[in-house]
């Protein structure tokens, strides 16, 4: 469809060619050609730098066919254009600023473009064209500097000026990512819609392109990224492009058992044994409430049993060896929920008797050893597949606690760049616990620092709202809830009236695998994630 676009514009302009040889009465003819181009290329292209080149391309075959006096057409033709480029939404232009920012000297194939411009401008002046040499000569410099092969940069060149709008489009196609340079190319670009102050129109200027949409998580702010969608929409295919795209260790935690990537070790939850009363780089104090609050969460306990919990796992750890004071004793084995009820059940007390259920139920299934080691589980790539642990619960008590030791690595470690990736799938199932929210809170916003980065996706954006300020980037995906809608569309639309209803139309429409983002300076891309 892109390239059908050109094709059209391209066929006008030649068909000026046609009309001069071929029709009497050309003249008319010619001049609306001429006047249409401009016109219809700001119809087409919605691009400043496409609208000039394919009036220079129309213009200068006139001039070069003898017809200079009816340029005053194409003339009248680009002052409509450009008025109504600038109503639309302004002069900015996505595609000249993809082609500069892709411009660059590639050695040998760079040398023979440009060579063989230099042999056309030879040969066009030979043959008396001293225009159509110079225009062969543009576009083999851009050709040149573009990532154009030899065989394209020639044949482009050899069309001279008619070549220059298409050249423009092909060099703009270059990878895009954040502050250049791309590592994980996630899609293609299929339109933008770009942050001004001029569009006024209740439709916002949308700007059709075509290139691969990339992402460098290196340079962004930090390395989180939230992804929303209606269930089939897309999320766990560009979940997977990002897995494939990145160097760094990746831990994919798998709710359904549905992710299978291509050197991912699938790691199942069942052998998993995790012990949530290890202290993982924190105090026995600081740990005590940090499980009691999971379990306060898990199974909405009151306060005063909450408070009773801490006290009986601080009595656990006491009874090991392991003080709040000699901090040697942090490296002894710690107790387990086992320790735990042994210490309840000699209790008479009703705060206590009350916990015996849940503290019975954390002293089974993967609980109830010391556990494994998880600094080497985390420090490889991995998908910990949950779908086969026997309840919600367990899920979410082993997946927690795998969390808190990649915050408790991650400070053990120290600042660096990043080295870890975390893939968190229906978000919802974390978020709608007290303590996983205040977890990942903690960890999107210190991340950056430690070299730890979170993909977090959900069905419904409503859960991520408080996760979005320390996300680098947003991906939507086909939204339909109305309550998702509207906060989306509020989102991306970067406070642009005619953005924002305009997204509420288009996020219900959206195909599989088609997506929505925003980038720093408010422009919103359309990508489709299934074309990388």
């Amino acid at each position: 469809m892109y390239y059908l676009r050109h094709l059209a514009l391209v066929g006008v302009v030649g068909l000026e060619g046609v009309v001069y040889y071929l029709i009497p009465y050309k003249f008319l003819i010619i001049e609306v050609l001429d006047f249409l181009v401009p016109i219809m290329a700001v119809v087409l292209t919605g691009s400043l730098s496409q609208v000039i080149s394919y009036f220079v391309s129309s213009n200068f075959l006139l001039y070069s066919l003898g017809l200079r006096d009816l340029v005053l057409a194409g003339v009248f033709g680009i002052v409509i254009a450009l008025g109504t480029l600038y109503v639309w939404g302004g002069l900015a232009d996505p595609i000249f600023f993809n082609t500069i920012s892709n411009l660059k000297w590639r050695g040998k194939r760079s040398l023979l473009v440009l060579l063989s411009g230099v042999a056309l401008l030879g040969t066009f002046i030979f043959f008396g064209s001293t225009i159509y040499g110079l225009g062969a000569l543009v576009v083999s410099v851009l050709g040149s500097l573009s990532p154009l092969e030899l065989p394209q940069g020639v044949i482009l060149s050899s069309f001279s000026w008619f070549s220059i709008p298409l050249t423009l489009a092909l060099a703009g196609q270059g990878v895009w990512s954040e502050n250049g340079g791309g590592v994980s190319c996630v899609g293609t670009v299929k339109g933008e819609i770009l942050n001004n102050n001029h569009g006024r129109l209740w439709r916002p200027r949308w700007v059709p392109v075509e290139y691969p949409f990339c992402i460098d998580l290196q340079r962004m702010r930090n390395y989180n990224l939230s992804v929303s969608g209606t269930s089939g929409s897309g999320k766990s295919t560009l979940i997977r492009q990002i897995i494939r795209g990145t160097s760094v260790s990746v831990t994919v935690f798998d709710l359904h058992g549905e992710h299978r990537v291509h050197g991912l070790h699938v790691i199942s939850g069942g052998s998993v044994s995790v012990n949530p009363l290890s202290l993982l780089g924190s105090s026995p104090r600081q740990r005590a409430i940090e499980v009691s609050y999971m379990v306060k969460s898990l199974f909405s306990l009151g306060p005063l049993q909450s408070m009773a919990l801490t006290e009986l796992i601080l009595q656990a750890y006491e009874e090991k060896g392991i003080t709040e004071e000699d901090k040697e004793s942090w490296s002894l084995p710690p107790p387990t929920f086992r320790d735990v009820i042994r210490l309840a059940t000699a209790r008479d007390d009703g705060n206590m008797s009350s916990l015996l259920p849940y503290v019975t139920f954390l002293s089974t299934g993967p609980f109830n050893a010391q556990g494994i080691d998880l600094d080497e589980l985390l420090l490889q790539s991995s998908v910990i597949d949950l779908s086969g642990l026997p309840s919600d619960e367990v899920r979410y008590v082993v997946m927690e606690t795998l969390i808190r030791s990649v915050v408790s690595l991650m400070y053990r470690q120290g600042p660096r760049p990043l080295w870890k990736l975390l893939i968190i799938d229906e978000a919802p199932f974390i978020l709608s616990k007290e303590s996983g929210l205040q977890l990942l809170t903690r960890l999107m916003a210190e991340g950056r620092k430690f070299g730890v980065g979170i993909v977090i996706s959900s069905q419904s954006i409503k859960y991520l709202k408080g996760l979005i300020s320390n996300s680098a980037r947003v991906f939507v995906f086909s939204t339909v809830e109305p309550d998702d809608l509207y906060y989306a569309s509020q989102l991306l639309s970067a406070g642009q009236r005619n953005v924002e209803e305009w997204l509420r139309s288009r996020l219900v429409k959206l195909k599989k695998g088609t997506m929505v983002t925003l980038d720093e300076e408010g422009n919103l891309f359309i990508v489709d994630s299934e074309t990388a």
